[in-house]
């Protein structure tokens, strides 16, 4: 949202612009997110698909995909929107499953 100071979302580091609070950055957070994933939900990563602070919590906020149930053909596979929030030092302080949904299937949703 940035303008109006409630949360920032960035998608890629530029030159010398890096969403960066306490010790991480973007970077780190994707990273520790998709490090994490597996062993915080007990479920295998799919993807990061967003990374974005907010100043009013004062956490950074990943939503991720997992695979909940493998199926054949994958477009069936049954899959997961996690929330995991981090704090300014990286640890993972809470984490919810939004939404699940079918891979071939469109979602949109808010977060």
């Amino acid at each position: 949202m940035g303008t109006d100071g409630n949360m920032s979302t960035t998608s890629e580091s530029t030159d010398s612009t890096t969403e960066q609070r306490g010790q991480f950055d973007l970077d780190n957070i994707r990273e520790r997110a998709a490090s994490r994933t597996e062993a915080i939900t007990q479920r295998p990563l799919d993807s990061v698909h967003t990374v974005e602070y907010d100043e009013d919590a004062q956490r950074w906020r990943t939503l991720v995909d997992v695979v909940e149930r493998r199926s054949v053909p994958d477009t069936q596979d049954i899959l997961g929107v996690y929330r995991i929030d981090f704090d300014d030092r990286g640890n993972a302080v809470a984490f919810e499953r939004l939404q699940r949904y079918r891979r071939g299937d469109r979602i949109s949703f808010v977060h």
